[in-house]
């Protein structure tokens, strides 16, 4: 299909302020606002297609590769409590993205 034939597909961007202080979210909250997401899309009456389109990383400028293995086995594993449960003070800086 050429580039003009194309329609507009509406977008909600959305975003969280994982590395500025003050306001920094605790893991869990992050990982209860993802969930909240995702109640909302299936609680939604319509029969459109969702994609939810999601960025984060893991720890870079100064790796810390106990943090990384734990958190790549907890998603493998789906043990959301370890997610849930990060020390906040491993995730400053680039590791904040861990957060998303």
């Amino acid at each position: 299909m050429p580039f003009t034939e194309w329609k507009p597909v509406p977008i909600v961007p959305v975003i969280q302020n994982t590395f500025y202080p003050p306001n920094q979210p605790h893991p869990e909250r992050c990982f209860d606002f993802g969930e909240s997401i995702k109640r909302a899309i299936e609680s939604w009456d319509s029969d459109a297609k969702v994609c939810v389109l999601a960025s984060g990383g893991l720890s870079h400028f100064v790796v810390n590769e106990k943090l990384d293995h734990g958190v790549l086995k907890a998603l493998e594993e789906k043990n959301f409590e370890h997610l849930k449960t990060l020390p906040a003070e491993f995730l400053n800086a680039g590791n904040s993205e861990i957060r998303n």
